[in-house]
């Protein structure tokens, strides 16, 4: 991650021509990956990240922000992006170093997970229109003394 477009530009053609993007990421980011040479781990895509968490699961992955994962996620192996401005101002590029084959789940393995999550989110649905209920019906005030 570089602060212009112009550093980011000259940091993705030394690597291009062969520098070795570790020690460019070292001496040059401004970054998180700065201390792992521009290692910053594995990633997901957004959606998948979703898709586990509404599932019950914790990923360990992190993702992108929108407009560096369409590109991060395009890249062949070995390839480095050209700069993409971030939410933040400052420029990402990204070197694609490996790639896991994505794996899609079969819905026998999928489905306690699923099935538990529909459960509470209906069980919350329901509490909140049992309340919504309790509140129009009555005159409801709050004792602010018993919430402490």
């Amino acid at each position: 991650m570089t602060a212009t477009l112009a550093e980011a530009e000259a940091l993705r053609t030394q690597a291009v021509q062969g520098a070795d993007v570790a020690q460019l990421a070292k001496e040059r980011s401004v970054g998180a990956g700065k201390e792992t040479g521009g290692d910053i781990g594995w990633h997901i895509k957004a959606l998948d990240h979703q898709i586990q968490t509404l599932s019950g699961q914790t990923p360990e992955e992190k993702t992108f922000f929108p407009q560096l994962e369409a590109v991060a996620f395009s890249l062949e192996q070995g390839q480095i992006s050209q700069p993409v401005k971030g939410p933040d101002g400052n420029y990402y590029l990204v070197k694609l170093e490996e790639r896991q084959p994505e794996r899609i789940r079969p819905l026998t393995e999928l489905w306690d997970q699923l099935h538990a999550g529909l459960l509470l989110q209906k069980r919350q649905e329901a509490l909140q229109d049992h309340l919504d209920e309790l509140w129009a019906k009555g005159n409801v005030q709050l004792n602010e003394a018993r919430l402490e």
